[in-house]
């Protein structure tokens, strides 16, 4: 902060004298033979004056004016978004946050889950920045900088970086036909560690549209299944120790037909 006052007639030296509001003390006190003075101050509210000497013992005080100094602005971040959830396993992670009216440049934090200290810092000018992120539980942050080293802090924003695995398709086969017409057909996939349950999700080969939808905990499912074609997939449902992180993975999905014919044909 830059404070100037016009030169008094006869003073010999000047003091700068500022308190914070709210207290009576002047906590700052400099003295100088200039009309002008320099220092560095946080964000707040302040008073100041001038005290003028002009002969031994002898002094003088300005009117007392006040000022107020507003923090910089806390940088908006925007993704990876809060409880995000990545299920590939290591990967590159990009973080991205809004631009700070009169910033200088971004420090982007990142600390573990289950620690307090951030570990990872990278100064960037920009508002985006991406890195190689390994699987764990992570907390980040973007601390903002201006020019006189002023600083802010956004919020901290948590995500999971997870190595989920998605269920193996067993029967029927992919492109499998069989005959027979209208039957019940047993769909087999296999196990996923840490599986909260499996969704079996069909569709008519000739639309996007899933028309059949059915939860279970175990492995397998019996479906009274039309003639015609068909595609299938199952998706692992996952739920984690934290409440606020779970996720899915979809197993590719393969295609089967059914049409009318011998019994002996059935699958």
């Amino acid at each position: 902060v830059n404070f100037r006052w016009d030169p008094i007639p006869g003073g010999v030296r000047y003091e700068i004298m500022w308190r914070k509001a709210g207290s009576n003390t002047y906590d700052f006190i400099r003295e100088t033979y200039d009309t002008d003075y320099d220092f560095r101050q946080g964000p707040g509210t302040y008073f100041w004056k001038i005290r003028v000497y002009n002969g031994p013992g002898k002094y003088l005080y300005s009117p007392e004016w006040s000022y107020t100094i507003e923090p910089l602005p806390a940088p908006v971040l925007t993704s990876p978004t809060h409880g995000t959830y990545f299920t590939d396993g290591a990967q590159d992670v990009t973080f991205s946050w809004n631009a700070v009216p009169g910033a200088e440049h971004y420090d982007i934090m990142r600390r573990r889950a289950d620690r307090n200290d951030f570990n990872y810092f990278q100064s960037v000018t920009g508002t985006e920045y991406s890195f190689r992120q390994t699987v764990g539980s992570y907390v980040w942050k973007v601390r903002v900088y201006d020019s006189e080293g002023g600083s802010n802090d956004s919020a901290e924003w948590s995500y999971v970086v997870k190595q989920l695995i998605a269920p193996t398709l067993i029967f029927p086969a992919n492109n499998a036909s069989a005959q027979g017409g209208t039957q019940n057909i047993r769909f087999r996939w296999s196990a996923v560690p840490q599986v909260a349950n499996y969704k079996l999700m069909r569709r008519n080969a000739n639309t996007e549209v899933v028309d059949f939808k059915k939860t279970t905990i175990f492995t397998e499912l019996s479906i009274r299944q039309p003639t015609g074609s068909y595609c299938w997939k199952v998706r692992a449902n996952f739920r984690f120790t934290d409440p606020a992180f779970s996720g899915h993975k979809d197993s590719p999905e393969w295609c089967f037909a059914l049409a009318d014919g011998p019994d002996e044909d059935r699958y």
